[in-house]
């Protein structure tokens, strides 16, 4: 069963979207050359549809999914309907389209090979399309990356530009009334241009939310130390040697604890990468603890 290929990675179709989106476009690609290498190899040619076949059912439900969380984004007005509507009518019309042309130049190509050069460049116009329109969006909501990114840029003194993090407004002092230190925090027209988008290279560490604990401690001194990562609600172990840090979670924690564990975690994330800058409203502060973190 196909759900079995992609129940690992389902939860992270709809917060990473960009990213599985350009992924099933570069894989439907991928497809459609094998078809076209299977005639040239006759013996490789059942192999080679078999993985085209595969490769097609995976970018049907990765596909599938990511439209609709793009298609939410699109629907500011609560117009689901008339969104997935316009986008059903249009790729009927590009599809029309693709049929023409492909009953325009298959006369042009036979016995010609050397004009097969044509399908290259249609592929590489392919994906340079989709990487700008994935690139395009700007989506208001915080994943994982845009999160990482955010934090970066509110810990660094305002690398990006953004607003006061009280307010959303430009602050013109890195201090505001009473001495209360106000850190600008990128927005997100800010943040999206700057989200990788290939799978997997998001972060320096994989994040285990949710781990349970015999995974995260091995004795009791680690269970103590991971306990001043943390609050009541969840503790924080970091393996930068492992390559992974590990949220683990109280058992009935509320709703909000996951979301600063979360937070947290990519903050400590953020803090083992490089220095920061010297003019950083947090710098002086917070450099002891990159020592520490380095030396973890």
């Amino acid at each position: 069963h196909w759900e079995l290929l992609v129940s690992p990675r389902r939860s992270r179709l709809d917060c990473e979207a960009k990213q599985w989106r350009l992924a099933a476009d570069v894989m439907n690609d991928v497809a459609l050359v094998l078809e076209l290498l299977a005639p040239a190899w006759p013996r490789a040619g059942p192999a080679l549809l078999t993985l085209a076949a595969a490769a097609k059912c995976v970018v049907g439900v990765a596909g599938g999914a990511t439209r609709a969380a793009v298609a939410v984004h699109q629907a500011r007005r609560d117009n689901m309907a008339d969104v997935a509507a316009k986008d059903g009518s249009q790729e009927t019309l590009v599809n029309g389209a693709g049929l023409l042309l492909a009953l325009l130049l298959l006369p042009l190509l036979e016995g010609r090979p050397w004009l097969t050069w044509v399908v290259t460049l249609l592929l590489g116009t392919h994906l340079g399309a989709n990487l700008g329109a994935v690139g395009a969006l700007c989506l208001p909501t915080l994943n994982r990356p845009r999160l990482r990114l955010a934090l970066g840029g509110a810990l660094r003194g305002g690398a990006l530009r953004g607003g006061a993090l009280r307010g959303g407004a430009p602050g013109p002092h890195p201090h505001g009334e009473g001495g209360d230190l106000l850190l600008t925090v990128p927005g997100p027209e800010d943040v999206n241009p700057r989200e990788p988008l290939l799978p997997g290279f998001s972060t320096r560490l994989r994040l285990h939310l949710g781990a349970p604990l015999h995974r995260l401690v091995r004795s009791e001194a680690e269970f103590r130390k991971a306990l001043e990562c943390g609050t009541e609600d969840y503790i924080i172990v970091l393996r930068p040697s492992q390559g992974w840090v590990g949220v683990g979670l109280r058992r009935g924690a509320p709703p909000e604890a996951p979301l600063r564990a979360c937070a947290q975690a990519l903050l400590l994330e953020e803090l083992l990468g490089p220095a920061l800058p010297p003019r950083a409203p947090l710098a002086a502060a917070l450099r002891p603890l990159q020592r520490r973190l380095r030396r973890c």
